[in-house]
């Protein structure tokens, strides 16, 4: 998902937006990366013996970010797959790409 860098403010609930436009390049660099470890943690674990969930050795490979050529946008989404990646690791998803 999407970073978001807005929040309410009680109590009138109103809406505020960090703006980043004086800010480095690099400031969402770790909020993605922890972004996408949240979104893979949201999967149910190999170990889970209830559910069916399994993850197959093509399904990790094929799905993965394309080439980055400098571009923000894709810069941010190789630091959340990175996350991703890491949390399908901590679940012991991986180890369908041993050989």
């Amino acid at each position: 998902p999407e970073l978001c860098l807005s929040g309410r403010v009680a109590p009138n609930n109103n809406s505020l937006a960090l703006d980043t436009s004086n800010t480095h390049e690099d400031m969402t660099v770790w909020p993605e990366f922890h972004n996408g470890v949240a979104a893979g943690l949201r999967l149910p674990s190999k170990s889970n013996s209830i559910s069916a969930f399994r993850l197959s050795r093509s399904w990790i490979i094929y799905n993965k970010t394309a080439n980055n050529d400098g571009n923000s946008a894709e810069n941010q989404t190789a630091h959340s797959h990175g996350g991703f990646l890491m949390a399908l690791g901590l679940q012991g998803h991986l180890s369908v790409l041993s050989m």
